[in-house]
């Protein structure tokens, strides 16, 4: 086989406005960079776009070549046939909202050599014309991402048999899995839920506009979460009740409100409780004075989220209200009366809480963590459910942070969790720690490592140095520095 010189940059979706590219020349991966979205701008950490604030990656990212599609729907908008030997190719974006991606109708499951020799050669081979012929396979940018990622985690050929391997792991799509989501996997529906009989379930107060027994749990790669707790948080929303959610630090409670909203195709509505340094003014609203209206009140982002027909609002760090001003203002909104009273305005009126809207709240709860109350009984009594959100399990765990960091080997994902495991087990059973090592730490010091980081140099920066260096020798710190060298055993 003759080298393959041509230049093909093959840019996958790797998350919200996250993409990686890697450049393929002679059969190899030269090249991987990262391209974000970034306060509203695309950015790549390519050398180019360092010096000139653009590059080709943004530019595919932003005008993907007309001859590829992102998702099976679109192709059919492509009537006419792609002439694959008179067409140049640059770029090639294999990536929608499913990273099961397809360049054209008539190509099946191809390893990225076979790929890539379709673009650049003016023959088909044997490979090819097979996987064309097979009508039932679909391209798995899923295969093709897996293979680019060890040719380029270990400076193998695309050719290498062991890298063709990588590929063939995964199994072939077909054509019901083009059309699966990102975020939810078809294979996790509520298991809990399907067992229940329908008359054990009370009816809501609401007429729900949420099936909640058919939404999809997250995929696990991304988000674990456990069944019952899922059931548990769709079946409070779809009937506009209150969620209280308890947990350490970097466990996912906000993400978990954030995931939940979008599943239920909810809008949501943050408001975070240890940033309010004016409780009344950022909950109900302000008095202005204006020369032509004269005083005149408004009313707040929140007392708008509230009222809104449908909707979730999200009351994060609820535990970080200093005085419980703000917890007095929403009782009303939690109970069955579900009322608020806009005090500051001049004919004081009642916003009540629409008929659609629910409530998802964060707390840290415990002595470890200053600068936060413990929740009344009042404020307690008025949730509907409690979760206690905890750190995955460490299989979950090790997928999160190879799904998450790009780049980051298995080894050393398998290294970070069991850090963490051995950390958080001397916190809990022996009380050496005060806080845990998070799962955001953890991500923290994948992202670096998968990026050439030192796992050492990664963990001293990401983990260690959140911890005190008080004692000397007998610190938080140097324990966990400890822990780190043994590498969790």
């Amino acid at each position: 086989m003759s080298e393959q010189s041509t230049p093909i940059d093959m840019i996958f979706q790797i998350g919200p406005d996250r993409y990686h590219a890697f450049k393929v020349v002679a059969w190899k991966v030269r090249s991987e960079h990262i391209i974000e979205m970034r306060d509203g701008k695309l950015i790549c950490n390519c050398q180019r776009f360092r010096f000139e604030s653009k590059c080709p990656h943004t530019q595919a990212v932003e005008n993907p070549c007309q001859h590829f599609v992102r998702g099976a729907k679109d192709w059919h908008q492509h009537e006419k046939q792609i002439d694959w030997k008179s067409t140049e190719f640059k770029y090639v974006i294999l990536a929608d909202k499913t990273k099961s991606a397809a360049i054209h109708p008539d190509v099946g499951d191809l390893s990225v050599f076979s790929i890539i020799h379709l673009l650049t050669s003016q023959t088909i081979s044997a490979d090819v014309q097979r996987a064309m012929d097979d009508k039932e396979s679909w391209l798995n940018a899923k295969r093709i991402y897996a293979e680019l990622k060890l040719s380029t985690d270990r400076a193998l050929s695309l050719t290498n048999d062991e890298v063709l391997r990588e590929g063939r792991k995964l199994p072939k799509l077909t054509k019901k899995d083009i059309d699966l989501e990102e975020d939810f996997d078809d294979k996790l529906v509520n298991e809990v839920t399907d067992k229940k009989p329908e008359a054990l379930i009370e009816a809501p107060a609401v007429v729900s506009i949420i099936d909640w027994r058919k939404v999809k749990r997250p995929n696990p790669k991304s988000f674990y979460v456990k069944p019952e707790i899922w059931e548990q948080i769709l079946y409070t929303m779809s009937e506009g009740g209150n969620v209280l959610v308890t947990g350490p630090s970097g466990s996912g409670k906000t993400e978990l409100a954030y995931i939940a909203a979008k599943a239920v195709e909810l809008p949501i509505a943050a408001f975070n409780f240890g940033a309010m340094q004016d409780p009344r003014t950022s909950l109900i609203g302000a008095t202005h004075f204006d020369v032509a209206k004269g005083t005149f009140t408004r009313k707040s982002r929140f007392a708008e989220a509230v009222s809104a027909e449908r909707g979730t609002v999200l009351l994060d760090e609820l535990s970080r209200d200093r005085g419980g001003n703000a917890h007095n203002i929403i009782l009303t909104l939690l109970d069955r009366q579900g009322y608020m009273s806009l005090d500051e305005h001049e004919d004081s009126p009642i916003i009540r809480k629409g008929a659609h809207v629910c409530f998802i709240s964060t707390a840290n709860v415990g002595m470890e963590y200053t600068g936060t109350e413990a929740l009344d009984k009042a404020l307690r009594d008025r949730m509907d459910v409690v979760i206690d959100m905890d750190f995955p399990p460490k299989e979950y765990e090790v997928k999160i942070l190879m799904f998450r960091c790009p780049g980051l080997r298995a080894g050393d994902a398998s290294r970070l969790c069991d850090i963490a495991k051995k950390q958080r087990d001397m916190t809990v059973n022996d009380g050496d720690f005060v806080e845990r090592i998070s799962t955001r730490m953890l991500l923290a010091a994948g992202k670096r490592i998968g990026q050439g980081i030192s796992v050492e140099t990664a963990l001293q920066f990401c983990v260690a140095n959140h911890f005190s260096n008080e004692g000397g020798d007998a610190s938080e710190r140097t324990q966990i520095m400890q822990i780190i060298q043994k590498g969790g055993k």
